[in-house]
């Protein structure tokens, strides 16, 4: 299960490395080979979507879906992209921008009310580029809180905050739950569900139409790249429950807000995202 997740990176990648490499005639073997022997029928595999320019070289699916139904893997089965999903969030901070409804360097206590002073020295750009200095204090070792734990639960330390780990914008340290404290900002401005408005804001206008984000209550896509788990086996059951769909309360703090796409449409994004970048050069970040 860990495998198919990680392997899903790697397909995204791919299209990102080929589109720049001219000499990838034989993209479409050499790729087949390699996905045979590491993914094999009635297993749980991978979707590869490699790209050159405009043109998609290969476009397979290797293992299955689901090990029960034995539903095959392609180029438009649904799969979790976990972190990958943080430049969304960022995409719907900046489309705001767009429509002058916020700065990305306006201060986080612009719009929610945490007791810091810090808070007021945090600038979203911060948040959106891991430099805010902010920890991340959620019990990380409690494992049935990180998994039953919703997105309010998984932020409101941060009300409390006085400890920080360095002034904003002076490091850099990865850190998850301020994407959230982003999500709270997007909803706040917008007076829409985080989900609503990335939806109509971020996923329709760059094509993702079949992109979506967890929620308990949602009906998923059938074709999720998740294996089934009643064949896991007790080892590897752990990993599913992280990842699981079922009888959850709110999102869990594993899973909250991660998205949902089918690979295919997502090649296609990373080819404009690429066209984008070379016009107008890279972000900076924030200091």
């Amino acid at each position: 299960m860990k495998k198919q997740i990680l392997t899903m990176g790697l397909a995204v990648v791919a299209s990102v490395a080929s589109a720049a490499s001219p000499a990838f005639t034989t993209a479409a073997e050499r790729v087949d080979s390699l996905m045979r022997c590491l993914f094999h029928d009635g297993e749980p595999g991978v979707a590869v979507v490699v790209a050159k320019n405009d043109d998609v070289i290969v476009d397979s699916g290797y293992g299955v879906a689901d090990i029960v139904t034995g539903d095959r893997i392609d180029g438009n089965t649904m799969f979790n992209i976990a972190s990958i999903s943080k430049q969304f969030t960022v995409a719907g901070v900046l489309s705001l921008a767009d429509r002058v409804l916020l700065r990305v360097d306006n201060a986080v206590a612009d719009f929610l009310p945490y007791e810091s002073g810090q808070w007021r020295k945090i600038r979203l750009s911060h948040l959106m580029s891991h430099s805010s200095g902010v920890i991340d204090a959620r019990p990380r070792t409690d494992r049935q809180w990180m998994l039953h734990a919703t997105d309010k639960e998984s932020v409101a330390y941060m009300d409390t905050l006085r400890q920080f780990r360095f002034e904003p914008g002076e490091a850099y340290e990865y850190i998850n739950p301020t994407f959230q404290v982003l999500e709270c900002v997007i909803e706040k401005v917008s007076g829409l569900t985080f989900d609503d408005y990335q939806q109509r804001y971020v996923f329709d206008r760059a094509g993702l139409r079949h992109t979506t984000y967890f929620e308990p209550q949602k009906r998923m896509p059938i074709r999720l790249g998740l294996a089934a788990v009643s064949r896991i086996s007790p080892a590897r059951r752990c990993i599913w429950d992280a990842l699981s769909l079922r009888g959850r309360r709110g999102r869990s703090a594993t899973m909250a807000r991660r998205r949902f796409s089918p690979p295919k449409p997502m090649a296609g994004y990373i080819r404009q995202l690429m066209r984008c970048c070379s016009g107008c050069g890279r972000w900076s970040g924030a200091r």
